[in-house]
């Protein structure tokens, strides 16, 4: 297997950053090392336990602790297992599924079944919401419904906009690591200014192989298979798929789409506000 990160001194330092981010949250939580045909998955429980279950799929590049900052205010609603995505910066194994295939949807259902959860609200944030949508096309027996933001797979992001925000300050970094290239990719995709965000981009940077193939577009005939309640958050400023046009291929594509919300200040990433509006409106439906 080939490591994700660039040396072993490399996938120490993000390991640190990612203990950083779980120790500052301050909460009592459960660390659970599930084993998948996929590989070896981390999960963290936390929230009221005997709570309705909520499985949270964090971003593109982020991991478990990010999201459980993101989303604090479910923690009394909720009983949360927030999933380390396989092959990304974080404590589960480093293997990628094919985001072609239909491995990561599998993988998802399979660590949903093995802990026994059942009528699970399903939050995935950008790429964790892609997973979400392969684990619904795969088995959606055990999700009750499904909450999407920023979502990728519902439409082509445009080239130029893909080029100049993503590939363009990661290729430059190379041959030119500094703050510079790396606030260039902040700004270009975050609403906040969050310093330990700034921190973690720059060492993903500096540390990181990313990938960086296009995620392909969910079908007209996949989406029609999907039946349970689906809720679309999208953020208008969002260079990779502005939201209104994210809602209206997601009401156009699934026969379940249920609602959406826009967030009009609001870039790929969403900063505090913007998640406590996402909070709200999970709570409301």
């Amino acid at each position: 297997m080939h490591s994700i990160y660039r040396s072993s001194a490399a996938k120490k330092v993000i390991l640190e950053a990612y203990q950083e981010k779980l120790e500052s949250l301050d909460l009592a939580f459960q660390m659970r090392k599930v084993e998948t045909s996929f590989g070896r998955t981390n999960i963290i429980l936390t929230g009221r336990e005997n709570a309705p279950p909520m499985v949270l799929i964090h971003a593109w590049n982020e991991c478990a602790p990010m999201a459980l900052e993101a989303f604090s205010g479910l923690f009394e609603d909720f009983r949360i297992y927030a999933v380390d995505v396989l092959g990304q910066p974080n404590l589960s194994d480093e293997d990628r599924p094919s985001i072609h295939g239909t491995g990561y949807g599998e993988w998802l259902y399979e660590i949903i079944s093995l802990l026994n959860l059942k009528q699970v609200n399903l939050v995935g944030v950008s790429f964790g919401a892609f997973i979400g949508c392969k684990a619904l096309l795969h088995d959606s027996r055990r999700i009750d419904k499904a909450f999407f933001i920023n979502p990728m797979g519902i439409i082509k992001p445009g080239a130029w906009d893909r080029f100049i925000r993503v590939h363009a300050p990661i290729h430059l970094f190379k041959h030119w690591a500094s703050t510079v290239i790396s606030n260039w990719y902040f700004q270009g995709l975050h609403t906040g200014k969050s310093a330990f965000a700034k921190c973690w981009t720059y060492n993903l940077l500096a540390h990181y192989k990313w990938d960086l193939e296009p995620i392909p577009a969910i079908s007209q005939a996949q989406a029609q298979l999907v039946q349970i309640p689906i809720y679309i958050v999208g953020s208008a400023l969002d260079p990779l798929g502005p939201g209104e046009q994210i809602l209206t291929q997601s009401q156009h594509l699934f026969p379940s789409f249920t609602d959406g919300l826009i967030l009009e200040h609001s870039k790929h990433f969403p900063n505090t506000a913007g998640y406590q509006q996402i909070t709200s409106f999970i709570k409301e439906h």
